[in-house]
């Protein structure tokens, strides 16, 4: 199965080619989608998309509000929310939840634990999902259990807590003053195989402990902060008036023969 950050994927996109127009974005994103399928033998592809719900606001009202203002940023979410209309229509199943496209990937994740599965986003925050069944294929290559173990030397299940320590710049969540992640990577280090353990079995069952003698009030709030919630109510949408999606691509500007083939292709899959 191959879960695609939806949002994430057509960010990058719209990013390279917004001042080429709408069809060049939405033949880039459709050739991905082909691409990832070849490159991962598996055509049971399904899209996840952010619904700017963000409900972390309500722990700590600074969740995700940037400083600086993205330049050109009307013109880019008008791009990607005409892309995701699109991808109602043609591509293969589309999830929402009331959380966010990280938590409804976490939910997906744990309801297909039993088969392989490939998540397609360069968002750091879901690694904590790898495991000996699920990777991460996130630019330059693919990120699996052997290589977090290798870059990191502790359980892929342990990175929330690392999250939750030196906090998020991402989503514009702090850490702990003067914590980085060389100095928390020297205490798991020190840390015993029963500590380590213990640990571990903390953030397994979202009772998080910390060794670290620091605010406790700041860390409990990051935690529920970072935490990935795996199981969020999901929204399948798969849209079927195909005279509305044409009607949309008009209001787009239109696309030309080459993704109008394109389009014609996963059309094709879902008859």
């Amino acid at each position: 199965m191959i879960i695609v950050d939806g949002n994430n994927l057509a960010w990058r996109n719209v990013w390279v080619l917004k001042e080429q127009g709408f069809s060049a974005i939405l033949n880039s994103f459709l050739r991905t989608l082909i691409l990832l399928e070849q490159r991962h033998d598996d055509i049971d592809l399904c899209l996840v998309w952010d619904t700017g719900c963000y409900k972390r606001r309500e722990l700590y009202p600074g969740y995700k509000v940037s400083k600086e203002e993205m330049p050109e940023k009307e013109k880019v979410i008008k791009f990607i929310d005409s892309l995701r209309k699109v991808m109602e229509f043609v591509s293969p199943p589309c999830y929402y939840s009331e959380w966010e496209a990280d938590d409804t990937i976490a939910t997906l994740v744990r309801r297909n634990s039993s088969e392989p599965i490939v998540v397609v986003s360069s968002d750091e925050d879901l690694l904590g999902l790898i495991s000996r069944t699920c990777k991460i294929d996130r630019h330059p290559g693919i990120r699996d259990f052997d290589w977090f173990w290798h870059e990191h030397m502790f359980d892929p299940k342990l990175w929330v807590w690392v999250k939750t320590s030196v906090g998020c710049s991402s989503d514009a969540v702090p850490g702990i003053k003067y914590l980085n992640r060389k100095r928390l990577y020297s205490v798991i280090a020190d840390m015993s195989r029963s500590e380590l353990q213990g640990l571990l079995d903390s953030v397994t069952k979202n009772e998080p402990t910390w060794r670290l003698k620091f605010d406790q009030d700041i860390l409990r709030r990051n935690y529920e902060l970072v935490r990935l919630r795996d199981n969020v109510e999901l929204q399948q949408v798969n849209q079927v008036d195909f005279g509305e999606l044409r009607n949309h691509l008009e209001e787009c500007g239109g696309v030309g023969s080459d993704t109008m083939g394109l389009i014609a292709r996963f059309l094709e899959r879902r008859r």
